[in-house]
């Protein structure tokens, strides 16, 4: 039967239990068993706290549109311009 966790909390507690399990002699197939649980729980509390900043700081963009590109940095070519842009520069043959 599979946990439901509802808080960072109730994450932590899990995780905390497992660290005491595995912080005594137990058998390998059970280490690993937690092992795999601990990192499962790992990913859902990523996405927990993903979720939970989605909500507190909502995208300004329509969903399904891209971001915008970052603007370029100061100093940085804004593709070919000047001499020479207009064709390739020829290389000398081998």
């Amino acid at each position: 039967m599979e946990e439901r966790y509802e808080s960072f909390e109730d994450v932590e507690r899990r995780l905390q239990a497992i660290v005491e399990e595995v912080s005594g002699d137990i058998p390998l197939d059970d280490a690993l068993r937690l092992y795999e649980e601990a990192a499962q729980i790992g990913r859902l509390a990523c996405t927990m706290s993903e979720r939970d900043i989605e909500e507190a700081y909502p995208s300004e963009e329509p969903e399904g549109q891209a971001a915008a590109e970052p603007p370029a940095e100061e100093g940085a070519p804004e593709g070919r311009e000047g001499p020479g842009a207009e064709e390739p520069t020829p290389t000398a043959a081998l």
